[in-house]
């Protein structure tokens, strides 16, 4: 069981729409793949995720959060029990087309209204899509993110 935290740090934010967002971290998001899947977290009521990863003692763990969830798939062994699952890769990317790329790729249930052939996309805001791989894969398209690193005691 992971220790309580004895402070976060706000390492990066993407902000909504009507403000200026950051620089996605890259570097901290290419380490995740030293890192180790500790817990998967959803809000039901607002389908966002909190995926958070450890480095192991004395190092900080990581949490990337992704809101305003578009598109979540997530894949895991059915016959691994245990949760803590080496990851592999990670890749945080903004996509400018309003999602149209990753979404069709995704195979995005929901379909434009002006061509049923067609996902349904958002043009106005920069969407996010999360990819990871290992013991737990997932790809996530959304609209928000946060990444936090929790300070070990």
């Amino acid at each position: 069981m992971a220790t309580e935290p004895t402070a976060t740090i706000r390492v990066n934010a993407c902000i909504d729409q009507n403000m200026k967002t950051t620089q996605i971290d890259e570097a901290l998001i290419e380490s995740l793949a030293r890192s180790q899947l500790l817990a998967v977290y959803l809000d039901s009521k607002a389908l966002s995720l909190r995926f958070q990863f450890t480095f192991g003692p004395p190092a900080d763990d990581i949490v990337v959060e992704l809101l305003n969830t578009a598109h979540i798939v997530i894949s895991k062994d059915i016959d691994d029990a245990e949760l803590l699952a080496v990851v592999g890769e990670v890749r945080l990317t903004a996509v400018s087309d309003g999602g149209f790329s990753i979404l069709t790729k995704l195979g995005y249930l929901f379909k434009s209204e002006a061509n049923s052939n067609a996902v349904f996309t958002y043009p106005s805001r920069t969407m996010y899509h999360f990819h990871m791989e290992g013991d737990v894969s997932a790809d996530v398209v959304c609209g928000k993110y946060t990444i936090t690193r929790l300070k070990q005691p």
